[in-house]
């Protein structure tokens, strides 16, 4: 916001001081500090702004892919108990059968705590098998999971069972083994010998075996129903995410997210030649229909947004200015992406630099901030002087996820205008890998130093 370079020297100057270990909330407080004193200093530019910190393991992992794992962990204990419950219900039925062995036992000196341990060592056993199997299972799931999901979930190359795991897979199947085991255990062993050898061959189970094997059916059925009412909804609420109308067509749409150095392209001009190098080979590459570049590409990018002032209505003191998403964009960027123009007109190559600022808003913008009159035609203020008229009206289009109940506003901008170093290129027609490939070498072609860019279906995003 055109604030004194020194800012930023002053966060690294506690950073410097901020000790290895320290919590993130104690480190945030001393950073919100030195936010705090430069927006006394500096109320035009810095007056309340914060900081915003957080750990490096939650910058790459996320609040999302957290709530994520321990909603799956919530499913895992509740699958383990379903299976605990099942398999002590199936103990206390082969115990009712096992009613006349365990009388022959006792009669033949065996007390209560040697069958109790003789049971448990037998469910252990059983427990133990099973969390073999399990490990088995695990170590298939997890090559499976790491080329289906390699890319889209965070930290996923790291996962694999080691000793940790092993140890953690020995301690639940032992105590689920105990635990589970102690009940059908004490149930077999309490045996009236006189009883069981009145019943004779009949067998009969009765009493605290039968309550406790009902209350195990009943505890398993409500279990499985919070699974399955748990699975219902995360299908549907998957099922409407796949009709959230998007606002454009992402089929046969690639993206190519570049960023120059600022130390090779520090003059305006170099970069602009280069993005015109970049699009005019990408719209001759085969396959390619058409091609544009975007600030920040739909679901590729961060999102950028200002505030602004609208002349014939500034806000009162006091006031909250209105505000809005922003991306530049390069002409045709619209029709590559099937944005549906529905007033006025697209960017042109005359809106360049030296021409007159024009603007394009979302039918969300001109609702909110223009709701009783015609916005084209109309001026926005950005910063303290520059002015931008109004020539276009397009759809609502998402840019950032699909959960969101209602679209933020988004202003575009001429990317001719107010060119930026960082862009991404949007192609419209094929994405088979021919073409990717073909996108990646244009980048490549230009300046073999850069990186090589990485090129996605915007299906796939």
């Amino acid at each position: 916001a055109g604030a004194p370079t020194d800012h930023g020297n002053r966060y690294l100057r506690v950073l410097g001081r901020l000790a290895p270990g320290m919590t993130v909330a104690r480190a945030r407080s001393q950073m919100d500090a030195i936010a705090e004193e430069l927006g006394r200093e500096f109320s035009d530019t810095n007056r309340l702004w914060r900081v915003s910190m957080m750990s490096v393991r939650e910058m790459f992992a996320g609040r999302e892919w957290r709530r994520a794992v321990i909603a799956l962990m919530g499913v895992v204990a509740f699958v383990l108990l379903i299976a605990c419950a099942n398999a002590a219900n199936l103990q206390l039925a082969r115990g009712a059968a096992r009613r006349r062995e365990m009388a022959l036992r006792t009669a033949l000196g065996a007390g209560q705590g040697r069958i109790v341990r003789q049971l448990l060592t037998e469910n252990t056993l059983l427990a133990l098998l099973g969390g073999v199997a399990g490990l088995a299972l695990s170590y298939g799931a997890v090559s499976v999971l790491r080329k289906v999901g390699a890319e889209s979930i965070p930290g996923l190359d790291e996962v694999r069972i080691d000793a940790v795991i092993l140890a953690f897979t020995a301690v639940v199947t032992i105590l689920s083994g105990l635990l589970f085991g102690i009940i059908p255990a004490l149930s077999a062993s309490r045996t009236d010998l006189g009883a069981v050898l009145r019943e004779g061959g009949r067998g009969a189970g009765g009493g605290v075996g039968q309550s406790v094997r009902a209350a195990l059916v009943v505890a398993q059925v409500a279990l499985s129903l919070v699974l399955l009412v748990g699975a219902g909804l995360l299908m549907r609420s998957f099922a409407r995410l796949q009709q959230v109308d998007v606002g454009f067509d992402p089929v046969g749409v690639s993206v190519m997210s570049v960023r120059l150095p600022d130390e090779r392209y520090a003059d305006t001009a170099r970069y602009e030649q280069f993005y015109a190098t970049l699009l005019e080979r990408a719209r001759n590459a085969p396959g390619v229909r058409s091609a544009a570049l975007v600030s920040s590409a739909p679901f590729a990018g961060p999102n950028t947004g200002m505030s602004f002032v609208i002349p014939e209505r500034p806000p009162a003191p006091g006031e909250p200015a209105p505000d809005a998403d922003y991306r530049s964009v390069t002409p045709g960027y619209l029709r590559t992406m099937r944005i549906e123009l529905l007033r006025g007109r697209d960017f042109t190559s005359a809106d360049r630099r030296g021409a007159p600022d024009v603007v394009i808003v979302s039918e969300a913008a001109a609702r909110r901030y223009w709701p009783d009159v015609d916005p084209i035609g109309r001026q926005i203020q950005v910063g303290r002087s520059t002015r931008f008229t109004l020539v276009g009206i397009v759809r609502d289009a998402r840019y950032l996820g699909l959960d969101d109940p209602e679209v933020r506003p988004m202003i575009y901008f001429s990317a001719l205008a107010h060119p930026r170093r960082a862009m991404s290129m949007v192609a419209q027609g094929s994405t088979t890998a021919p073409t990717l490939t073909r996108l990646r070498e244009a980048v490549r072609e230009i300046d073999p130093q850069l990186p090589a860019a990485n090129v996605e279906s915007m299906e796939r995003l």
